[in-house]
């Protein structure tokens, strides 16, 4: 619902958007992982795949160290990306949560729906056990 409303209002760009679905695609990644010693291959080449979008050039290189600080966190979705990143909010946001700690976008995309339409969104409703055996 947020997305489709955003998108109406052309504050949605696109390419983000399914980057945000699909992860990058591509045919491989010609660049070594800086940091193997906590970065995934696929994170990594996920990362090189965002450096292409609008908001997100030069990502990757060089990738800011601080992000293993992100990846290390217990609540990453809520934690300041590193650097000149910091700024980033919405679905850029998202996308690099997505490359570096994938189980928390769920959380994260919560916090995007609250901020973007409010709290009573990501609420499920009062079950009423007596209006459903009225039925």
């Amino acid at each position: 619902l947020t997305i489709s409303i955003y998108s109406f209002k052309g504050q949605i760009d696109d390419t983000v958007w399914r980057f945000l679905l699909t992860g990058g695609v591509g045919m491989g990644n010609p660049h070594p992982n800086p940091y193997p010693d906590w970065l995934t291959d696929k994170a990594w080449q996920e990362l090189v795949y965002a450096s292409e979008l609008p908001n997100l050039k030069n990502l990757a290189f060089p990738l800011d160290p601080g992000f293993k600080t992100l990846y290390d966190s217990p609540e990453p979705h809520l934690s300041d990306l590193p650097g000149k990143w910091q700024y980033l909010a919405g679905l850029d946001r998202l996308v690099i949560l997505r490359c570096i700690r994938p189980d928390k976008v769920v959380s994260a995309m919560q916090n995007f729906v609250i901020e973007k339409l409010g709290q009573y969104f990501v609420e499920p409703p009062t079950f009423d056990l007596a209006a459903c055996f009225a039925d």
